[in-house]
């Protein structure tokens, strides 16, 4: 499914307002042009937000590191091991149980996801450049608020596991 030109969908397309709608056409548009700025810097969509989560709170285990991610333990290890390829991490045992890695963000890093951190910023400031600042911090608030609050308790209190 990839994000096709605005101006080729029907009107009625363009006039819905259901939020899975309007949030799957964001991710869509969003991540295609994010992910051109990350691969520039060597690393990929799931890369940047696993080293951002090392970055943001190092010393996690891989399994702690997965499931703050919410990426599956084994697609994990493959990201782990790209991004320790490219130097942007180290993985070492834990002192108090040498069956965990100890997880750390390197200089080279740390440098890389500001580069990029800073690249998407552009992005979204461009993205959102259209709306007031209220409206933006508006926007920006309730998203917030809608997956650290609502979503979570929804995905907890679901009757039906297979609804899609």
């Amino acid at each position: 499914m990839g994000f096709s030109d605005p101006d080729d969908e029907p009107a009625s397309a363009r006039r819905r307002t259901d939020l899975h709608w309007l949030v799957l056409r964001l991710y869509q548009g969003l991540g295609a042009v994010e992910n051109d700025v990350v691969r520039r810097h060597g690393l990929s969509l799931w890369g940047y937000e696993v080293l951002t989560a090392v970055a943001d709170t190092p010393h996690r285990s891989q399994l702690t590191l997965a499931r703050t991610v919410g990426i599956d333990k084994s697609k994990m290890v493959l990201v782990l091991d790209e991004l320790q390829a490219a130097g942007f991490i180290t993985r070492t045992p834990d002192p108090a149980d040498r069956r965990v890695r100890v997880v750390e963000a390197t200089a080279a890093g740390l440098d890389v996801r500001s580069a990029v951190a800073a690249d998407l910023r552009k992005i979204e400031d461009a993205l959102l450049a259209d709306l007031p600042g209220s409206d933006r911090r508006t926007l920006l608030a309730g998203l917030q608020h809608v997956v650290n609050g609502p979503l979570d308790n929804l995905q907890r209190t679901r009757p039906d596991q297979n609804c899609h």
